[in-house]
């Protein structure tokens, strides 16, 4: 290996390093936004009882299957529940080291720093939601379909249909990047067409050429699209499989054509983009993921028009890798306001990893700059840029820590349904009280917000969101459910009188009436939304 291309790795590697790092260092210090609570619930439910079944409110099939498993090794908790997200993004950078025949050393290793320090991807990686993981796996399939083609190694492409898989068995979402990558392929040819006008060929030939090659080097390929093909249906099947149907199935081969059916049926019903079909305005949704995107990747945005545009009218441009990932961007940019029933920062990963290669060009370009008027001996130029990339690197760094670690429960990346302040105290005073209670509910819900016409189940229902349903009383489901704990609710008031449970929870408004009927409590507020929901949690003295 030469020794540039040790330093270009030695480089992703530590980028790498120092991504993992900021990834998993206090990772359960937030308290659970609503959506990670909910997905953190069911899981428990079915490690308890083994059955599963693909609901698109908790995603896709693979961090269920993926937490079942940490779950079974380490316990349940908060860092626990998003440590798979966390790795995952933290192993991205290493994708760069992909592109390294089709990147200049420096946009290589721009590229690794682009992918592990981000303020958005770091801010999303340590949230357990299938975003990142997504944008992440869908992001290694192009890295490696790319370096297989560069190399014509069938390990790499096989790797990328393994990461297009995973990427399926995340959220219906990928269904976006199939999209973009199509319009991308086709806006890309652009730069082929008009090179091929100058060499004084029509366009129509040169497209009926450039397809005819594409045909010619898929037809060598025909042994592997078809085992490609083949591993894809496997893993997406054993991901979406009901369980324990599966297991049922393998031990009784005659419940394998009922088994196959149904779990057609739900990778179907994962693909329904119906779900898309909203009533909300789209520019109001696209004004809000444009100031996510500026809030969290400002620097990438800057760095990608920059050098998008460097490498299509520089010298030697346009690359088709740049140009390709510029149109992918434009397109998901465009298609992802359409997506989601409320806005929400966290879609705007997915235009981050598009972004990245063509930031990687624009960071590099900065580099190279700086060097070049070093060699020259022009101080005066090679300080500037060095001033620069320094004032660069430290936003980056100073927003990511702002929003991961020292404001994670507020700021432009947080949803509302993230909680705000701490909610150990309460929980610690919750749980000594629910392990001291003798028999009879432990927790009581009062009043008609908590009060719920549904009750917990062991796997989610069609009516999630529905006025009335115990969803509503999130993140505290989750964490009452690794306390083992039973509860009920009720808006009546004499319910308050005798023999209450050892917890008490009720909005603020209910103080007074609720304080005025308990003897031997002691309360403390919370908010469990990121404006509003101000709950008082009252707890048992005698056993707190």
């Amino acid at each position: 290996m030469p020794d540039s291309d040790r330093r270009v790795l030695a480089g992703v590697l530590a980028l790498s390093a120092v991504a993992l790092l900021a990834r998993v260092v206090a990772l359960g210090a937030r308290v659970t936004h609503w959506d990670e609570s909910r997905v953190g619930y069911w899981i428990l439910r079915y490690a308890a009882t083994g059955e599963y079944t693909y609901h698109a409110g908790l995603g896709g099939p693979f961090l269920v299957h993926a937490n079942r498993l940490v779950f079974d090794l380490v316990g349940a908790s908060d860092a626990s529940l998003r440590v798979v997200v966390a790795l995952v993004g933290g192993l991205l950078p290493l994708t760069a080291w992909l592109f390294r025949e089709r990147l200049r050393p420096a946009e290589t290793v721009s590229l690794a720093a682009v992918l592990a320090l981000n303020p958005l991807l770091l801010y999303y990686s340590r949230f357990a939601r299938p975003t990142v993981l997504l944008a992440a796996f869908a992001f290694a399939a192009f890295a490696f379909f790319v370096r297989a083609r560069e190399t014509g190694a069938r390990r790499h492409a096989y790797a990328g249909v393994l990461a297009l898989a995973f990427a399926f068995a995340t959220t219906r979402v990928v269904l976006v990047y199939v999209l973009a990558w199509g319009l991308a392929a086709v806006l890309a040819l652009d730069p082929f067409l008009l090179r091929a006008r100058v060499r004084g060929e029509s366009r129509a030939e040169a497209l009926v050429a450039r397809l005819d090659a594409v045909h010619r080097g898929l037809r060598s390929w025909g042994a592997d699209v078809a085992g490609g093909a083949a591993l894809f249906l496997a893993v997406l099947g054993l991901a979406y499989a009901p369980r324990p149907d599966l297991w049922r199935a393998l031990g009784d081969p005659a419940r394998l054509p009922e088994l196959v059916r149904a779990t057609g049926h739900l990778i179907r019903t994962s693909l329904d983009t119906r779900a898309w079909e909203h009533s909300h305005s789209y520019v109001e949704f696209l004004r809000g993921d444009l100031s996510a995107l500026a809030a969290g990747a400002a620097v990438v945005c800057a760095l990608g028009v920059a050098g998008f545009l460097v490498d299509r009218y520089g010298e030697g441009g346009p690359r088709p890798l740049v140009s390709f990932a510029g149109y992918w961007t434009i397109v998901a940019l465009v298609v992802l306001p359409i997506v989601p029933s409320v806005q929400v920062p966290w879609t705007m990963a997915h235009v981050v990893v598009a972004l990245a290669l063509p930031a990687a060009v624009g960071a590099g370009r900065l580099v190279a700059l700086g060097a070049s008027a070093l060699r020259d001996g022009d101080r005066v130029s090679g300080a500037v840029a060095g001033v620069v990339a320094l004032c660069v690197v430290g936003w980056v760094v100073a927003s990511g820590a702002s929003a991961a670690f020292v404001h994670p429960q507020s700021g432009p990346l947080v949803e509302y349904g993230q909680p705000s302040g701490d909610l150990d105290a309460p929980l610690a005073d919750a749980e000594t009280a629910i392990a001291a209670n003798d028999g009879g509910p432990d927790v009581l819900y009062y009043g008609e917000h908590f009060h719920a016409t549904t009750t917990p189940s062991d796997a989610p229902g069609d009516s999630f969101y529905e006025p009335k349903h115990w969803l509503w009383r999130m993140p505290l489901p989750w964490y009452f459910e690794r306390m083992g704990a039973n509860a009920t609710s009720t808006t009546s008031p004499s319910a308050l009188d005798g023999e209450t449970p050892p917890v008490v929870v009720t909005l603020a408004e209910n103080y007074g009436e609720v304080n005025s009927r308990l003897d031997g409590y002691h309360a403390s507020a919370y908010r469990l939304t990121q404006t509003d929901t101000a709950t008082v949690f009252f707890v048992r003295n005698e056993t707190a």
